[in-house]
């Protein structure tokens, strides 16, 4: 019986671990307006998308990427008027920084097809910024990068899931008699014997 309900315990956690948001490194299937890889440039969208040919061909991510090493970044400029205007991207590591290490700087320049393409290598796990400037717009489109790195919500996660399996496991081997407290359930017994 209570090793159907370890059983239980356990599928669960990894259905949570598999299904979970936070694990999910690429999107879809969301509209435009909900999608998390969409910012606002003024009143114009830009969407943004990361790919790790060496790690899965196909999979897109966002604001995770998986490993470090080659990416590709993709800028997609959604509204038709953004292909008129110019367009620069700077890849910088960490955020807020004084002085941020500077991977990558492409000049200002018009792209009619309205995609932006660059390649980077992420070198060390970390935190990083893509960050992008158009011509007669307002401020700049900063879209955060984590590469090889968990976000806090994984992390939390995970914990609660050792713990919950540290409890099950204390609860059920206590009722149970396993180890630890085999030994102390015989050194009871021997004393209500003796």
């Amino acid at each position: 019986m209570t090793g159907s309900i370890l059983s239980v315990f356990y599928l669960l956690a990894i259905l949570l671990i598999f299904f979970s948001p936070t694990v999910a490194w690429a999107h879809g299937g969301v509209a435009i307006d909900m999608d998390p890889c969409v910012q606002r440039a003024g009143a114009y969208l830009v969407h943004f998308s990361a790919y790790q040919p060496q790690v899965n061909a196909i999979e897109e991510f966002c604001s995770s990427v998986p490993q470090t090493g080659n990416v590709i970044l993709v800028f997609d400029l959604i509204d038709p008027e953004l292909r008129k205007k110019s367009a620069a991207v700077r890849i910088v590591e960490g955020t807020g920084a004084a002085e941020p290490r500077l991977l990558l700087d492409i000049p200002p320049k018009i792209y009619p097809n309205g995609v932006v393409n660059a390649e980077v290598n992420f070198d060390t796990p970390g935190q990083y910024t893509a960050i992008m400037t158009l011509d007669d717009v307002a401020g700049s489109v900063e879209f955060p990068i984590r590469v090889a790195v968990l976000s806090t919500t994984m992390m939390v996660l995970i914990g609660g899931i050792v713990v919950g399996s540290g409890v099950g496991y204390y609860v059920v081997s206590r009722k149970q008699g396993w180890p630890p407290f085999k030994a102390k359930n015989e050194l009871s017994l021997r004393l209500l014997k003796g």
